[in-house]
């Protein structure tokens, strides 16, 4: 009797043990869900949290790469636009240096004093041509553009202490500038004209001016450019007033021109004619008288 009851006390308490299992294994199950579902929340949140950071950084990183992209981009074009400066003001100062250059060899052979008295000459494709010395076949030789009819005059006789009759003629290349010259027999017995001495050249020409119009003007200064790789003197065609006092000091007179002489000439000698607007060359004679 004694083992049944003991029995039937262990048959009811495993049963309890039985039904009390389910329970505590589905508390056990919820409260593993509700930290499934935080842990879930969590890392959802951290992951949210990564994204945006991701985002936010990837964004930050862009316009940072932007920037720098735009900096380095400007750095770049600045520096280009400094190049292409220094490359323009390099060439600048080439041209200028070989306007120079051209200008040195167009002086070449004359003197420093514009109006030099013992050194009256002008020049003709490069050529010195001097006052007193230089003969009509000189300057032919030099490419002076003569007429075939002053030509054709060249072995005619010239009397002792006779000039020769004014040659007029246009500058090689130019509309507006011209060259006048007269030759004279220093000698004391008769000679063809093509022996005879350069006694005067003069040179005239139309220049731009204040007055003129734009087209005007630059039609006149591309002609005066023309006419200086051609005729030359010791000073530029583009002299003004100034530059030649100076250069050359005071003139001695000034009634019919700016005049630089000897003593005792009257006629001989450097005349130079300034516009009245701007001061610059219009016209210049020299001569040598005997």
């Amino acid at each position: 009797m004694r083992k049944s009851i003991i029995a039937a006390a262990l048959l009811a308490s495993v049963l309890s043990i039985t039904a009390c299992g389910p329970t505590e294994n589905v508390n056990v199950a919820e409260e593993n869900y509700d930290a499934a579902e935080g842990t879930t929340a969590a890392e959802t949140t951290e992951e949210t949290t990564e994204a945006t950071t991701e985002e936010t950084t990837a964004e930050t990183t862009t316009e940072a790469t932007t920037v720098v992209t735009t900096e380095v981009t400007t750095t770049a074009e600045t520096s280009a636009v400094s190049e292409v400066s220094g490359e323009t003001e390099k060439k600048d100062e080439a041209e200028k240096k070989d306007e120079k250059t051209e200008e040195s060899k167009s002086a070449e052979g004359f003197s420093s004093v514009y109006a030099d008295l013992d050194n009256r000459a002008f020049g003709y494709n490069g050529k010195v041509l001097k006052l007193g010395e230089s003969t009509f076949q000189d300057l032919v030789d030099a490419g002076v553009p003569f007429s075939e009819d002053d030509l054709l005059d060249a072995d005619n006789n010239v009397k002792s202490g006779k000039t020769s009759d004014y040659y007029t003629l246009h500058v090689d290349d130019s509309k507006y500038s011209n060259l006048q010259l007269v030759f004279v027999n220093d000698t004391d017995t008769n000679i063809k004209l093509k022996e005879c001495k350069l006694e005067m050249a003069r040179w005239w020409a139309m220049i731009p001016r204040p007055t003129y119009d734009e087209e005007r003007n630059a039609e006149l200064k591309a002609d005066l450019e023309a006419a200086a790789k051609h005729v030359s003197f010791a000073f530029p065609l583009t002299l003004t007033k100034s530059e030649l006092i100076a250069n050359s000091g005071d003139p001695t007179d000034e009634k019919l021109g700016t005049e630089y002489k000897n003593p005792g000439e009257v006629y001989g000698g450097y005349r130079f004619t300034f516009n009245s607007d701007n001061e610059v060359l219009e016209d210049v004679s020299i001569e040598l008288l005997y």
